[in-house]
């Protein structure tokens, strides 16, 4: 952002024989690696490198215009008194002073190399602006993805065992057989357990009618290899005529449904 620099000579009692004519110019502060005030001529004074040329101010009078200026940069503004004496002043912007409006500097008529220049305070900084108000909320954005399930916790402790229930009602008794051991051919009655011993030789024992739910046991008792035949009175025994009982240990349990006989 460019400026202009305005530079106003105050009245000073000047010494007699002196002029009142003082001259001034820019220099850009990048020239000198320190104070300038020790140079006595710095290395160059063109547009081409960011100074200015110089200008004569009067005592007094209308103050002198140096334009062109850029404010975000530093300068250095060099005096030369009537008397030849050469004064260097920082030059310093005022706060707020970024849209290129003029900056006044008054520096005083120099009469000796003891001069110097008497920088005003900075203006004040202009008030924050009020704040704007907030936008709109935006929509929501989607949902993300569910989260992979998470671990099995850990089985919990067994409850506490319940009451034992109520004892069930006692089922109907079931049948009473009669035991009676044989060692030749027998004719079995309804619940007979018969208990046959065939070591003195193979016999048959004969069921009685199959009559609905008439039932008998036969067990051969004996190690020989005599056999104990199992015939029903009428009907068959699981679809055969006969049941044979070859080994000692051996038994059978049938029962007749009223026309035919089966193993239980």
């Amino acid at each position: 952002m460019t400026s202009t620099l305005y530079l106003n000579i105050s009245t000073y009692p000047l010494a007699a024989g002196n002029t009142a004519i003082v001259y001034a110019d820019i220099w850009l502060a990048s020239h000198f690696l320190n104070d300038p005030s020790g140079v006595s001529q710095p290395p160059s004074n063109t547009a081409a490198d960011g100074d200015t040329g110089s200008v004569t101010v009067a005592v007094g009078g209308t103050a002198a215009t140096i334009t062109g200026l850029d404010n975000t940069k530093a300068y250095w503004l060099r005096v030369i008194s009537p008397q030849g004496y050469t004064h260097w002043f920082p030059v310093g912007w005022q706060t707020g002073n970024s849209s290129g409006a003029p900056l006044f500097v008054s520096v005083p008529a120099i009469e000796g190399p003891s001069a110097t220049l008497t920088s005003g305070p900075p203006g004040a900084g202009g008030a924050t602006g009020a704040t704007g108000p907030a936008g709109p909320t935006g929509p929501a954005g989607p949902t993300g993805p569910t989260g992979a399930t998470g671990a099995t916790g850990a089985t919990g402790p067994a409850g506490a065992t319940g009451p034992a229930g109520a004892t069930g009602a006692t089922g109907p008794a079931g049948p009473t057989y009669n035991v009676v051991a044989k060692t030749t051919t027998y004719t079995a009655a309804q619940l007979d357990c018969v208990l046959a011993n065939a070591s003195g030789g193979s016999f048959v024992v004969t069921t009685p009618a199959s009559t609905l739910d008439n039932s008998i046991v036969v067990k051969k008792t004996d190690s020989s290899a005599n056999t104990v035949t199992v015939t029903p009175a009428s009907g068959t025994i699981e679809g055969a005529s006969t049941l044979v009982l070859t080994v000692q240990g051996q038994s059978v349990t049938i029962v007749a449904d009223g026309t035919n006989w089966s193993v239980v």
